[in-house]
């Protein structure tokens, strides 16, 4: 790992771990002509700081003369006897800042460069980052962004990491670097063998967060290295088959290794054989074990969860097996081996729950099928390396055994280098085996060919274009592709070759329109045009008419089902959307979203309408979407409610969406239309009144869904609104309720 790598890592740790103490730095610097060096509570007091000598420009390691109006942090990193540091790492941050009104789009970066350093993203704070690297004298100089407060981190090889808090601009900094030491052992279990995944932590008296960590390898050793003398107590935890814990108190001296031998009991085991149902013993099955949660369920609530790994391990020839690391007690086992499933016990899930301790276990193992078969060339010999269903595969006599999991139909995918890559499709009986007997591939034609854009000629770069055969299997099933590739930046692609018969030509790319077409094989390159359809473009603002950053979903509507929802991240208030089918959809912003684009809660969601769109095929449109941009207002009274015929429908939820909707079936079918059309507002109409404000003029629709107390389906009423410009319409509902079913449809 690289010492920046380390240095980064280490003032995440420092940023996230004292993120309170940092902000009070938000107070003005002191200006004074010493600069300060403020030591931090977790580390060893340091040198005070020299006096600083006038304002000067600096040279560093043979770079560029700074200005002298540059804010310079310069100093020297030198060990407890005086001497310098070589190859110590010097890091400085600013105080972490809170973006609590800054959204973060989801697929923002953590670490962001800039000029001289970089912007660092920990959770909702930022913080800038600079870095550098000390010269032969241990003499460091790093430019900052700007004067105030900022962290000094100094790493070396062999010492211990050592933080002060400074303030910028500052001169001669002597930052000491006090040697580490280090602790090193073993872990075995307590019949005496090497344990392997055993993490160590080591945790200073009194503290609850750990200065250090490793993890044992398969000799049990670990090591703990640079650590700051003193005493701790080193913590082993070992989570295979239930969780393990044991711990030593260790003291740790500076120079010099500290050796521990840790003697974990980890446990009971478990063996048993593992058996077909004509009882013949399965050899090379994975058993795999762990112990019951109740058995320390309360472990599990004081450490607040972990995940605790399975104790496996493999049948011999004869089918024994013995798992380990199991807490006395109930513990759940399960066998895995392709083409194999195991048998349920007792009418019960797959999992076989039996004490801990017990040695004669049996499992039983209901063999599925498999397909044999050989590969050869056309002239007979051998084909010895090849891939059944991508699994590659190599024998001197091209045989093969691909087991399955479950019988019936399936696809079986030959494929051999410069050979012809076949699929079959293959009808397995429970329990049987299938000889396919000798299957010749031959070389073939490649397909080669270029995508280009139809109305500039561009090539375009990225395109996915695959082959299969247009015959389903037997069930309706789509045959697996033949060959795949993308083209290169000339739009150029190359596929590999593929048997004859009747072929389908797909490419796709993001932003056109999908292109589907009959292929027949030749020596001849294609020439395929992709369409970029309909575009559409504009812009967001908010409220002020200022750019906004927002999630944009795309919804296309009724039976035009040629462009599925997209999410699109509005930067800066612009957006365009290429690749769309002629038909209807729906532009919905959100400003608050989840990973998929859906509001957290309409409440905290800023108030944009739903834009609904028809596109020409190839038309450009242009979208201008603001929030709050309407001028009209839509008061509605709820009915009421009083559990007595006719009153006896309480409204559950509701919706308004611009323009008419059909009819409302499935309750179901209202959440989509609520999902993808929905002006934001209350989705649960408990008050006597629902206000919708700022609303453009126009046609819309009211969706209310409501329940019966004592049961029955879903009722819907649905209601036609015409809101005129700049008024306030003020409408009492009297709902004409018509049942609707809850299942999916």
């Amino acid at each position: 790992m690289r010492r920046s790598s380390v240095v980064a890592i280490i003032l995440g740790v420092l940023v996230l771990g004292s993120a309170g103490a940092l902000l009070s730095f938000n107070r003005p610097a002191a200006q004074s002509a010493v600069p300060t060096v403020r030591e931090s509570p977790t580390v060893p007091r340091l040198d005070e700081a020299l006096v600083a000598p006038e304002e000067s420009v600096v040279p560093h390691d043979g770079g560029a003369q700074r200005p002298a109006s540059a804010v310079l942090l310069e100093g020297v990193v030198v060990d407890e006897d005086g001497h310098p540091v070589t190859g110590a790492s010097v890091a400085a941050m600013t105080p972490p800042r809170l973006m609590k009104d800054t959204p973060r789009p989801t697929d923002e970066p953590d670490l962001v460069e800039q000029a001289g350093g970089e912007t660092q993203r920990f959770g909702d704070y930022v913080s800038d980052r600079f870095e550098t690297e000390v010269d032969d004298a241990g003499r460091f100089v790093l430019e900052v962004a700007q004067a105030g407060p900022h962290f000094l981190v100094a790493s070396a090889e062999g010492f211990v990491v050592t933080r002060v808090d400074v303030s910028a601009p500052a001169k001669d900094l002597r930052l000491v670097l006090r040697a580490g030491g280090q602790v090193v052992g073993t872990v075995v279990s307590a019949a005496g063998s090497a344990l392997a995944d055993v993490n160590l932590f080591l945790f200073a008296e009194g503290s609850q967060t750990h200065v250090a960590e490793a993890t044992s390898d398969e000799q049990g050793r670990f090591e703990l290295r640079t650590v700051q003398p003193g005493r701790y107590t080193l913590k082993a935890v070992f989570d295979t088959g239930a969780p393990h814990r044991m711990s030593r108190v260790v003291d740790v001296r500076p120079s010099e290794p500290t050796t521990v031998s840790l003697r974990m009991d980890t446990g009971r085991s478990v063996s048993g054989t593992v058996v077909d149902e004509a009882g013949r013993p399965v050899a090379h099955a994975e058993v795999s074990a762990r112990t019951d949660r109740e058995a320390y369920a309360e472990l599990y609530e004081r450490e607040d969860g972990y995940r605790v790994s399975n104790s496996s391990a493999r049948t011999d020839a004869s089918g024994r097996f013995t798992v380990h690391h199991l807490l006395p007690g109930a513990c759940l086992l399960s066998v895995e081996k392709p083409g194999y499933v195991q048998r349920e016990h007792d009418g019960e899930d797959s999992q076989r729950a039996v004490v801990a301790g017990a040695t004669d276990v049996t499992l039983v193992m209901r063999y599925q099928g498999s397909i044999l078969g050989r590969l050869r060339r056309s002239d007979g010999t051998p084909i010895t390396r090849f891939s059944v269903n991508d699994e590659p595969i190599e024998h001197d006599d091209g045989a093969f055994r691909f087991p399955i999991q479950q019988p019936g139909v399936t696809w079986l995918t030959l494929e051999a280098p410069d050979l012809l890559r076949t699929v079959r499709e293959v009808r397995i009986e429970p329990g049987q085996d299938v000889d396919l007997g000798d299957l010749v591939l031959d070389a073939g034609q490649r397909i080669r060919g270029r995508v280009m854009d139809t109305r500039t000629s561009a090539p375009i770069e990225g395109a996915k274009v695959a082959v299969r055969h247009t015959r389903a299997g037997s069930e309706g099933t789509e045959a697996p592709e033949l060959a795949s590739a993308k083209t290169d930046a000339t739009g150029v692609f190359e596929l590999a070759p593929v048997e004859a018969g009747s072929l389908r030509l797909d490419v796709s790319r993001s932003g056109y329109l999908p292109l589907r077409s009959s292929l027949r094989v030749s020596e001849e390159p294609l020439e395929l045009r992709l369409s970029s359809g309909a575009r559409v473009s504009g812009t967001v603002k908010d409220r002020e008419g200022r750019p906004a950053n927002v999630v944009l979903r795309v919804f296309p509507l009724g039976d035009h089902q040629g462009h599925s929802p997209s999410i699109l991240q509005v930067r800066d208030g612009t957006f365009d959307v290429a690749g769309l089918e002629p038909g209807e959809y729906v532009f919905k912003a959100l400003s608050v979203h989840d990973s998929l684009g859906n509001a957290w809660s309409e409440e905290r969601s800023s108030r944009y309408v739903p834009r609904r769109v028809t596109l020409a095929p190839e038309e450009r449109r242009v979208l201008q979407i603001q929030e709050q941009e309407g001028r009209s207002t839509l008061r509605l009274r709820m009915p009421r409610f009083t559990g007595v015929a006719p009153e006896d429908v309480a409204p559950h939820a509701a919706v308004l969406i611009p323009g008419s909707v059909p009819q409302v079936r499935t309750y179901s079918g209202f959440e989509r239309l609520m999902r993808e059309q929905g002006v934001p507002g209350p989705l649960k109409p408990s008050s006597p009144e629902v206000v919708y404000d700022a609303l453009p003029a126009g046609r819309y629709t009211y969706l209310l869904i409501g329940k019966r107390p004592q049961g029955g389906p879903y009722m819907v009423h649905s209601e036609v609104l015409v809101v005129p410009e700049a008024q306030t319409v003020n409408r009492d509902l009297q709902p004409v309720w018509t049942p609707i079913t809850y299942i999916i449809l």
